[in-house]
């Protein structure tokens, strides 16, 4: 995130305490990038009564953001209602980026994951969340919007929608059974809220986090080894959609809906024995224990690529964390 500071606030002496607030805020830490324009503020007081230390900060941005044509994303004025005033500007900066999850502390293993090994893609997330400007929100499912609805509320008194504040990014299962099956309403319901509150999203292409674990993987799980066996056999697609934690509906597999079989028709008959009888079975709570394969030394850079290669977006998993990069 680019934070422009335009002259106006260093012209007024009133806002040299919230002014210098604001830069200890993106030059200390550094927790942002930052503009001014240098030729526009060196004559100002402000500018003057500023540490040697800060002034040459904010030369070097300045001459960083024009050589790499930065484009700002928030910026603080006192001259227009369509920036941020000085104060609200310490509201907006001073606040953690939330990233919303169904679960913030299961799927929390799943991001933490990709963060270990796309390192590239992550150096500025893996600061932001060691420093605590970054933190995984619980969501609730299908409630998540009630969840960023109460972040929201500590933002009513302030002049621009409560949105307009609130640094944020959603993360959430597509919860498909087949590829082309459609949102469920609650989903489509969810989607709506966060493009009304122009907040980011990302909804995952397979069916849940779970389904990213690669195939190696598996040779950790000791119990079920029947029902391993048989979901190691799945195409790629197929593992893609598969709910790990229930199996198949406990009914024959011709009545199920049409799309799950033509999905599936091609498995071994005794493969969809297996997987009507149950999921995979863990000594404990599916939902709390099976993220934490997450952490397996059996996983790799090359084997998550391996797992996505074949969707529409093979490069999901960085392009998540590029996008979360850009909000911070």
């Amino acid at each position: 995130m680019v934070v422009e500071i335009k002259p106006d606030v260093f012209e007024d002496d009133r806002f040299y305490s919230d002014l210098r607030y604001i830069i200890d805020i993106c030059t200390n830490e550094p927790r942002y990038d930052f503009h001014v324009d240098f030729y526009e503020i060196e004559h100002t007081n402000s500018f003057k009564k500023l540490d040697v230390d800060q002034q040459e900060v904010i030369i070097g941005f300045y001459n960083r953001s024009i050589i790499n044509n930065w484009k700002f994303t928030h910026s603080i004025s006192e001259s227009s209602n369509e920036f941020y005033s000085i104060k609200e500007a310490k509201r907006l900066l001073n606040q953690p980026f939330y990233i919303f999850l169904e679960n913030s502390f299961n799927d929390g293993y799943f991001v933490d994951c990709i963060r270990k090994y796309y390192k590239k893609q992550s150096k500025k997330i893996n600061r932001h969340k060691d420093e605590n400007w970054l933190m995984y929100e619980m969501g609730g499912g299908s409630t998540i919007d009630k969840a960023i609805e109460s972040k929201l509320k500590s933002f009513e008194n302030l002049p621009k929608p409560k949105h307009k504040y609130l640094r944020s990014f959603v993360l959430v299962d597509s919860d498909k059974r087949y590829p082309t099956e459609s949102y469920k309403t609650e989903l489509n319901r969810l989607i709506v809220f966060l493009e009304q509150n122009e907040i980011p999203f990302h909804i995952l292409e397979k069916r849940e986090m779970e389904n990213y674990l690669p195939n190696e993987v598996f040779d950790e799980i000791e119990d079920n080894k029947a029902f391993v066996e048989a979901f190691r056999r799945l195409s790629p697609e197929q593992k893609d959609f598969f709910d790990l934690e229930k199996g198949f509906p406990n009914k024959n597999f011709d009545d199920l809906p049409n799309e799950i079989k033509s999905l599936y028709n091609n498995i071994d008959v005794d493969d969809k024995k297996t997987f009507r009888k149950n999921g995979i079975q863990l000594n404990g709570n599916f939902k709390s224990e099976f993220p934490k394969f997450f952490e397996s030394e059996l996983i790799t850079r090359e084997n998550l690529l391996e797992r996505c290669k074949h969707q529409e977006n093979p490069n999901e998993l960085p392009d998540l964390l590029k996008e979360i990069n850009e909000l911070l």
